[in-house]
Formats: structure tokens, sequence, C-alpha cells
């Protein structure tokens, strides 16, 4: 699953002009798109070992690099933190 940042970033890599991508994108249910994300996070987040700082590191590498947006990251983050 790729987040709407990557999405994006690749239809304009295409020519897709500006407007048409922000008309697709614009037309995801952020409720559904915001549970998919972390779903996505928490099977990272399971697969990860280490401190809490170097778990969330990976987590929000591995975010970034699907194209998620960061305050989504965070949000996920801070609902998962074990109180560490």
């Amino acid at each position: 699953h790729w987040g709407l940042q990557k999405i994006s970033y690749m239809l304009k890599m295409k020519g897709i002009p500006d407007r048409v991508i922000r008309e697709a994108t614009g037309g995801v249910n952020a409720s559904e798109y915001r549970s998919m994300v972390f779903r996505e996070l928490e099977k990272k987040r399971k697969t990860c070992s280490g401190t809490p700082r170097e778990i969330f590191a990976r987590v929000a590498r591995y975010g970034a690099f699907r194209g998620y947006e960061t305050a989504l990251i965070v949000e996920f983050m801070g609902d998962s933190d074990d109180g560490d």
C-alpha cells in the first residue's frame, strides 16, 4: 500500500497535471486511508526490535518511504506508545 504523497509524486513524474492529481487524491476517504496507514505501520512496528527511539525511527523511515504523511506517522507512534 502506497501513501498519497508517493502516489502524487509518481503521477507528477509521469506528467499528469497537478489539477488531475488533486482531484484524484481528493476523493480518498480520509478515515479509510488513516486506518490503512495505521494497519501498515502496525505491521512494520511488530517486526521491529530495539529501544522505543529505534523503533520510532524504523517505523518513521518505513512510513516516509511508502509516502505516508508525517503527521499520520507521528500520530500512530503516539497512539502506540507503551509509556516508555
